[in-house]
């Protein structure tokens, strides 16, 4: 039953498997996902998907929602304007660390600030996988990376403690490792 749950949000003739390595968490995010909507019955129609680029940014190409896969960075800017227009939609904003709090990170810091009603799902893997492992601003202090071959000498942002500074109204954390909390935090980010 599950499987029929995710299988009726998917995009009809798309390519599986995904583009993900494997061991990725982001297919279990999309899962998550995809059951915290059904379970919160918003109809697809009333969702607008918006991502940037990356690993994660893929995600909207698979799912059967409205959705803008935009320039690098710039996904929130991109859902800021979708939410205006549309003020009754659900938009989601799916990105990764690179994407959201490197070149992103400023329309990270005024969406977070302006709190007008968009859930940004942020996968945050420590690194730009897509690109051939480099750094990003969430790899820890030591860690080593293409770009980091004697160990990574700069500190790591926390996304979560940048969201509250920012003013983020609403801001959890999860792991894939724990799917059900994971599905239960979604469905309050988007009710919120």
């Amino acid at each position: 039953q599950k499987s029929d749950v995710i299988l009726q949000y998917l995009r009809p003739r798309k390519k599986f498997p995904s583009v993900w390595c494997a061991g990725c968490g982001n297919g279990i995010v999309m899962s998550a996902l995809l059951r915290a909507v059904d379970r919160l019955a918003i109809p697809k129609d009333n969702v607008v998907m918006v991502s940037g680029i990356g690993c994660t940014s893929r995600m909207p190409v698979y799912l059967d929602f409205n959705s803008q896969h935009t320039a690098h960075g710039r996904a929130l800017a991109f859902a800021t304007g979708a939410k205006f227009a549309q003020p009754h939609m659900k938009v989601i904003v799916i990105t990764g660390d690179g994407d959201a709090l490197a070149i992103g990170g400023n329309h990270f810091i005024h969406a977070c600030r302006r709190n007008i009603d968009i859930t940004c799902i942020l996968i945050n893997n420590h690194i730009y996988g897509m690109t051939g492992g480099q750094g990003s601003p969430t790899t820890p202090a030591g860690a080593f990376s293409s770009t980091t071959p004697y160990g990574n000498v700069e500190k790591q942002f926390d996304p979560c403690t940048l969201a509250i500074a920012a003013g983020a109204s609403f801001v959890g954390r999860h792991t894939v490792h724990h799917t059900a909390p994971l599905e239960k935090m979604i469905m309050q980010a988007i009710e919120h």
